[in-house]
């Protein structure tokens, strides 16, 4: 009878001790990155950055118009729109459907990867997009992280 409360507490703790680092796993790829390239001027609050990803700001203080780089249908973008909109990424995908159809947009830049919106970011100074905080690199500056 011991032995079998002695095995039972055994699987108990490891059943735990899988379910913290499972969570753990999870939440360090939940982290985003919103991102521009590093010589870019730009500085955004987070307000502006909602305003940027909704559709609802188009320009740079400068006037430039701002390019949108959104990813794939995939967990990073879903947690992405979730953190900073609080949408479904098709709520968002629906309201810039409405502003390329009526002329107010042009349509986000598709990437397949982190590292597609990296290099677009570093060919075209008003792009900014969002990544995996861990493919940050030396090449792009960090408007605001999502964790």
């Amino acid at each position: 009878m011991i032995k079998r409360m002695l095995k039972l507490q055994t699987i108990i703790a490891l059943a735990f001790f899988l379910l913290i680092a499972f969570s753990l796993i999870s939440s360090a790829q939940a982290q985003v990155s919103v991102v521009v390239d590093k010589s870019s001027t730009v500085k955004a609050s987070e307000k502006e950055i909602k305003d940027i990803f909704s559709g609802t700001k188009l320009r740079w203080e400068d006037g430039s118009a701002i390019k949108v780089v959104d990813q794939p249908d995939a967990k990073i973008t879903a947690d992405f729109y979730k953190k900073l909109l609080n949408q479904p990424v098709m709520k968002v995908r629906l309201q810039w459907t409405k502003l390329v159809l009526s002329g107010q947009a042009s349509a986000p830049v598709k990437c397949t990867s982190d590292e597609a919106v990296l290099k677009i970011l570093s060919e075209d100074k008003n792009a900014i997009g969002f990544i995996a905080s861990s493919s940050v690199n030396d090449k792009v500056k960090v408007l605001l992280k999502l964790e």
